[in-house]
Order: structure tokens, then sequence, then C-alpha cells
């Protein structure tokens, strides 16, 4: 339906703050990148072009399309006449007659009110109900509103007016009576402003006070601001009077109210009032509807669009919006005695009611999954019990548990968004993370311990080791004083001829030494096979534990693997 909105993928981080303020339920969709990054697109056939997310998000993710540069290159090349919003007096409150004579002088053919559209609009409204075409109807001049009902309530399409919003209705105006057969642009502060048309073609080029205002700056137009707001221009053909309130809520209400004011109607602005009083009205029956319900999608109304930077106070914008009042009730002009308006007489004179009428096309209403089809969103959020299910806490950006689940069944959210699912998650990772950290723990300590026992066994190989090497050295020595004992006993008896009391004990002291020499071999040999014993044993026990260590940490390994 709509293809204004659009997503900076770069810029989005997936916060969903757009989802939290958007009044249309498929508007938005979670969608995840490759390698796995969140982000939220926008669906065009159910975005109903209200604007509200292009200043909700804070990452400048959000943009929308307007006709700014195919306005300028036209008025260059046909002509082109203007419809200028009385909503620029809120945007640009102290350049806004300079603006529109700087666009005048860029080639503009004419520059017409708007606010005759918003005359022209109550007109046809009232004379609908005098007339019994309307008994009963809610409020067409919005073009989110339209829209919402279009797509999402189609069960209420015939319950819109009839009658064509403003912009249309001055469009209509200029091309049907004033005869002007140029090029029609609007500038105004709704992005989905081409939407009030319907299929009519009434609108060549939309302009935004946002989008003009960042042309200025491109091509480094500045104006000196007035010291006092002027509220006149000299616009082409005739002003309007009291439509210029239109664009603040219950404009359209407190336009009839000056003529009518038996009939009864009620209102609503801003996103938090308006769609859930449209879910109402359809269902309530007839008997109590108001004869209208005046419903503006904005809060503060066109006063204070999506199409417009928001660095004039709220203060300043009812002080402008009450000055403009004031102006417009001293130009009304009625017969004596407060008699019949001049103005809506006029128009009965020259209009036909006809020429201001449209009519609508809904959208194919899309029906709701029954609960049985639920179960499978309802359990992805972890919600398993009715208890769980009727929590409507609102952190996901939908009314009730039970939109979210619907939103997770048409594929617009994940059940990431769930604050329950969240925290089920969190907890469920904790304690998680607690058994493990248990494990962990315990792994760790046989780990130390076994740790600690192959260093002691490291340590005691390394004295073995230390010992043979220092008993192979005094085994060595110990040898050598051996074999010169037995070579001084061989060389003894070689020399002597026979053995007498005189030599004997030379013979005697040398096989002492000879024995002492022996055991003191042998000690060191026993010695030696005895580290070799404690080398091969530790060595044992270091393999044995190895071995062990290595089970176990496969045990972990196996155990993890099964976990996640």
């Amino acid at each position: 339906m709509n293809d204004l909105i659009s997503v900076i993928t770069d810029k989005c981080v997936g916060c969903g703050a757009c989802v939290r303020v958007c009044p249309a339920p498929e508007a938005n969709v979670f969608k995840f990148l490759e390698g796995g990054r969140r982000v939220v697109e926008v669906n065009d056939d159910k975005c109903i072009a209200c604007g509200k997310c292009l200043h909700a998000c804070q990452h400048n993710a959000r943009d929308y399309e307007d006709d700014i540069e195919k306005f300028f290159k036209a008025i260059r090349d046909k002509r082109v006449v203007l419809l200028v919003s009385p909503a620029i007096k809120t945007a640009f409150p102290e350049t806004w007659n300079q603006i529109l004579r700087w666009i005048k002088q860029e080639g503009v053919y004419a520059i017409y009110d708007m606010s005759i559209g918003g005359d022209i609009c109550t007109w046809a409204t009232l004379r609908s109900f005098e007339q019994g075409k309307i008994k009963n109807a809610i409020a067409s001049h919005c073009p989110p509103v339209v829209n919402y009902i279009t797509t999402y309530r189609p069960d209420l399409v015939n319950e819109l007016s009839p009658v064509y919003g403003p912009a249309a209705c001055a469009a209509v105006y200029i091309r049907t009576y004033l005869k002007v057969n140029y090029s029609v642009a609007v500038l105004t502060p709704c992005v989905g402003a081409k939407s009030d048309m319907g299929d009519s073609n009434l609108i060549d080029f939309v302009i935004t006070f946002k989008r003009l205002e960042e042309h200025l700056s491109r091509k480094r137009v500045h104006f000196q601001k007035a010291a006092d707001a002027v509220l006149n221009y000299d616009f082409e053909g005739e002003p309007g009077v009291l439509g210029s309130i239109m664009i603040r809520p219950s404009g359209l209400r407190d336009n009839l109210w000056v003529r009518n004011p038996d009939l009864n109607i009620s209102s609503g602005d801003g996103v938090q009032s308006v769609y859930d009083d449209i879910i109402e009205y359809g269902a309530t029956p007839d008997h109590v509807h108001p004869a209208l319900y005046d419903g503006m999608s904005c809060e503060y109304g066109c006063s204070r669009g999506p199409g417009m930077d928001w660095d004039v106070s709220r203060f300043e914008i009812n002080r402008i919006l009450h000055e403009m009042e004031l102006e417009a009730r001293s130009r009304r002009k009625t017969g004596i005695m407060n008699g019949p308006d001049k103005q809506f007489k006029q128009f009965d004179d020259i209009f036909n009611i006809k020429s201001f009428m449209r009519t609508y096309k809904a959208e194919k209403a899309e029906e709701k999954p029954a609960l049985s089809e639920l179960n499978p969103a309802f359990e992805s959020m972890g919600k398993t019990t009715e208890e769980s299910r009727k929590i409507n806490c609102g952190a996901c950006g939908n009314k009730t548990c039970r939109d979210m689940a619907e939103s997770i069944f048409r594929g617009c959210n994940i059940p990431d968004n769930c604050i329950m699912f969240a925290q089920s998650t969190l907890n469920g990772n904790h304690r998680e993370m607690t058994v493990r950290y248990s494990e962990i723990s315990d792994i760790a300590g046989k780990v130390g311990d076994f740790a600690t026992k192959l260093l002691a066994d490291i340590e005691n190989i390394y004295a073995s080791l230390y010992n043979i090497d220092d008993s192979n050295r005094q085994s060595q020595s110990r040898s050598s004083i051996v074999r010169d004992i037995l070579s001084k006993i061989i060389g003894f008896c070689e020399n002597s001829e026979y053995i007498d009391e005189n030599n004997l004990p030379i013979l005697v002291s040398t096989l002492e030494k000879l024995q002492t020499a022996m055991e003191s071999l042998n000690y060191i040999i026993d010695e030696s096979a005895a580290n070799s014993t404690t080398i091969k044993e530790a060595m044992q026990e270091v393999a044995d534990a190895t071995t062990e260590l290595n089970v176990m940490v496969h045990e972990m390994l196996d155990t993890t693997e099964s976990k996640y």
C-alpha cells in the first residue's frame, strides 16, 4: 500500500522502539541478517504511513520519501501550483512568509491556502449530515486513520466519512472550480498525504516541511527571523477562514460546532488514544456511536506532524494556534444576528457536494488465527500456562500476550522480544552456569590433585636420576680402587717366591682393602638398582595418573556436548 517509510539497515540495531510506538500491528517485521544481526524492516503492504517511527528511532534508521526533488525540477519545466498547509506557521513560525516568497521566486506558478480546503471539508460534512447522507461516521481527514481502517478494520470502511480531507478538497476546488489545469503540489507536515487522495490522482507532488528545510540548507538559503510572527500571506484565490484550525486536534469538531453545536461529536488524537477509540468504536453498537468521531493520528494534530522537525515547543504551538483561530474568527462573516455563514452560503451556490466525495478500497482482512494455532508461538516464548499467557506487560510492543503470539505466528516478531522469555532464558542460563561451575570446580580440584602427585613423582624421578648419576661416578671410582688392589696382589704374588710371616701381613692388609672396596662397590651397585626400581615405579605412576586424567577430561567433553 505505502512505500513511503524505509529502513536504513546499516543503522538499525533491532531495538524495537519503532514497534512500540507503531499502531499498525503488522507494519514492522523483525529479521536476522547474515551474521546474526537483528533489524526491523517495514512491510509496505501493512504500513499506514503514520510516521511515528521516524521520531521514535534514536539511531536515525528510519527515513521516508517525498517529492521534493521532483517538485523543484518540475517548476523549472512546467507550471505547478502549490497548496500550503496552515501548519507551516508552527513549522517555521518566524520565517514562513519569507519561505513562501522564495518558493514563488523559484518558479511556482501560484500558491494557495490549504485552509480553504478545510472550510470546504467542514461545509461538505455539515451538509451531508443535514441531507441525511451521513448518520454516523469516522472523519476521513487524517490519512493514517483512513489507512488503518482500510488495512486492519475493513469492517469499518463503510463508517468512514465520504468527504475528502482538506488537501483533496482544496485540490478539487482548484482543478474543478478555478479551472487551474496545472500540476498540483502540497506542502505539508504529513508523510502519508498522498493516500488522502484515494485513487483520484488529485495531487502530483507531496513536499514535507522537513525536506524543504533540508533543501534550503543545501542551497544555503537563510532567512532573517522576524521580530513578530506575521499571520498573513497574499495567497492566490479565496483564503481559508476557520479551516485553518483543522490542523489542530478536534479541529473538524470545533468547525462543525461553530455552525451546529447540537451535533454529537467525539474526538481523539495520538496513537495512544485514537486507534484504541477505533477498536472500541467497532465493538459498540450503532445506536451508541456519535454522529462523528474526529480522530487524528498525531498528538497535537497536523501542527506537529512527522514530516517536520519538533524544535518548536508545544506551548509555542498552542500560542500560534490560538492566534490563528482568533484571526480566522475575526474574518468569518455571518448575517444579521449571527445569521447563516456567508462563506458556506457561497459554497452552496457554487459547489456540487458530489465533487468532494470519495470512495474507499478496503484491503482483504486476514482471519485471526485460532488459539490452537498460536500454541507453538506461546511455547516458543516459554508460556505454557494460561496464567503466563495473560501477563500482558506490553514490553514487547504489543498490548497483550496473544497479540504478541499472533505477531510471531505471522512472522513479524520473534520470541526474544518477550521480556518473560528473556528472563526465563536468563534464569535458565544462570542455573545451567551454576551447575556447570560446580562440575568444573570439582574437575579442577581433581586435576589439581593429580598435578600435585605428578609433580611429586617427577621430583622423585629427578632425585633418583641424580642418585644414579652419583652412584655411577662412585662405582667408577671404587672399581678403579678394586682394580688397583687386584693389580698389587697379582704383582705381589708374582714377585714373592714364598709367603712368610714378614710378607703375610702385607697380603692380608691388601686383601682387607680389597674386601672394603668390594663392599663399597656392592653397596653402590645395590643403591643404583634400588634407584632404578624407584624410577620404574614412579614412571608407572605418572603414566597411570596421566591416563586417568585423560579419561576424565574426555568424559567432561562428552558431558558438555550432550548438554549443548
